[in-house]
């Protein structure tokens, strides 16, 4: 562990009681795969992220907003499992829907030419152009909770 490394325990005190469960076991799950954890302070509480043991790139980000715990996929692969968008709960679609279009992807001269490019999918028969930071960025309930473990687990295996 770094030195002046925030630990695990100490996250998961903040996390909302009915969020602490699913914590727990994604982070032993993301362990038992081999993806290291970053914790920092921020604002609103921590961001946790999970990195990929080989490209170092993150999984997914556990952050807080005023309505709640997020968690925020970074699902470079979705094209892969594109069908999965349409299994999705109307919450999940209308969130994604309402994330901010990637400038990159629309007009590269708009953007940081240092951004990484955000996702081009196709949801409910509609193309999407959608930023990374924001695209899938999905507040924690009890509905998407069940869905977020099953995303994680395809991008997860996508990255293999």
């Amino acid at each position: 562990m770094a030195k002046n490394a925030i630990p695990f325990e100490l996250f998961l005190v903040t996390v909302p009681e009915e969020h602490r469960d699913f914590a727990t076991n994604t982070h032993k799950w993301m362990a038992e795969k081999g993806y290291t954890i970053k914790i920092a302070e921020a604002k609103n509480g921590y961001v946790v992220s999970y990195n990929h043991p080989k490209t170092k790139y993150v999984l997914f980000n556990y952050v807080f907003r005023k309505k709640g715990m997020i968690m925020r996929i970074y699902a470079d692969n979705i094209n892969a499992y594109m069908d999965f968008l349409e299994t999705l709960p109307e919450t999940m679609v209308k969130d994604i829907v309402k994330a901010p279009n990637c400038r990159r992807l629309l007009s590269p001269d708009q953007c940081n030419p240092n951004c990484r490019m955000g996702y081009d999918f196709i949801m409910n028969g509609e193309r999407h152009k959608k930023c990374r930071m924001g695209a899938f960025m999905i507040l924690m309930d009890e509905e998407t909770k069940p869905v977020l473990n099953e995303f994680l687990n395809r991008e997860a295996e996508a990255r293999s």
